[in-house]
């Protein structure tokens, strides 16, 4: 467990240096308070972005070997 602490560690520090302009402007416009608590919510937003991109990418590989029926709704009448 040490080396998976070390690298979300290296992670969580790696988004807010990325994100360092957003929260400095967060901390300007509503202060620091403001700017450290939106700090968790900006990761689960990383969070649940990640995991619906990744949901949709093993449906769309599915619906890949999936037999089309019927004719193609893109074809012209």
């Amino acid at each position: 467990f040490p080396v998976a602490a070390i690298a979300g560690g290296g992670v969580a520090a790696l988004l807010i240096f990325l994100n360092l302009d957003l929260y400095r402007f967060f901390a300007r416009e509503r202060g620091l308070t403001f700017a450290v608590r939106a700090i968790p919510l900006h990761f689960l937003y990383y969070l649940y972005a990640t995991a619906g991109f990744a949901i949709g990418g093993i449906q769309a590989l599915q619906d890949i070997n999936r037999p089309v029926r019927g004719p193609s709704p893109l074809t012209p009448r």
